[in-house]
């Protein structure tokens, strides 16, 4: 199995992310058999790059592009990725627009992003859920870590983003703590303000586990 998850969203770059898609087609195709790929649809950009969020007959349009510029026949993953401005909002009308377009082979596998378990709960009433992907990382929230839990108990894969980069990975009492790609910095002790972690570490420490090698001591 050859999975590649690309975020083609075309919120992302300016609404470019048909560009994205193109190159890969480049890339790529011929695809591999056992090649996967993922993406996400609901948000964009108008040519002005305003935010637009497509209703639930748009993300059809949506489907289709992405079909169109990586020149397959079906999309193996999409993620309907939530609004935050609607984060308490229903996502039932969007994932079963969504469900539709899978009924009808032009989607394998759906997922949904930037969302709470109640969502979870509520895309699994209406179809199989494969994936979630939320922000995710070092200083993550008992809430965010339940619901790791609480996916992988149901069987749904956790997808993090922002888990090297971004406000949920810094250590929430190590505030001055300098996050450098390529690691440079010693494997090093956690506990301290001056603590510098690698960032090859941090997908090992947002999942709870101790980087091999390494001392995690206490704040208290």
């Amino acid at each position: 199995m050859a999975d590649f998850d690309d975020d083609l969203a075309d919120d992302h770059g300016g609404g470019r992310g048909y560009l994205d898609a193109e190159l890969i087609n480049r890339a790529l195709a011929p695809y591999p058999a056992d090649l996967v790929i993922t993406t996400k649809v609901w948000p964009g950009r108008d040519p002005s790059g305003e935010w637009v969020w497509a209703s639930p007959a748009q993300l059809r349009g949506q489907v289709e592009e992405n079909l169109c510029q990586l020149g397959r026949d079906y999309l193996d993953v999409v993620n309907l990725r939530m609004p935050r401005s609607q984060e308490t909002a229903s996502i039932a009308e969007h994932f079963g627009a969504l469900s539709a377009l899978r009924d009808s082979g032009l989607i394998r596998h759906l997922g949904i992003s930037n969302v709470r378990p109640k969502h979870l709960a509520e895309a699994r009433a209406i179809a199989p859920v494969v994936c979630v992907q939320n922000s995710y990382g070092i200083g993550a929230s008992a809430d965010k870590r339940d619901f790791v839990r609480a996916c992988g108990e149901q069987g749904v894969a956790f997808v993090p983003f922002f888990a090297i980069a971004g406000r949920t990975c810094w250590p929430s009492r190590a505030r001055e703590t300098r996050i450098t790609w390529p690691p440079t910095w010693p494997l090093a002790r956690c506990g301290s303000p001056r603590t510098r972690w690698p960032a090859s570490t941090l997908p090992l420490l947002s999942s709870g586990q101790q980087p091999p090698g390494t001392t995690v001591l206490s704040d208290a």
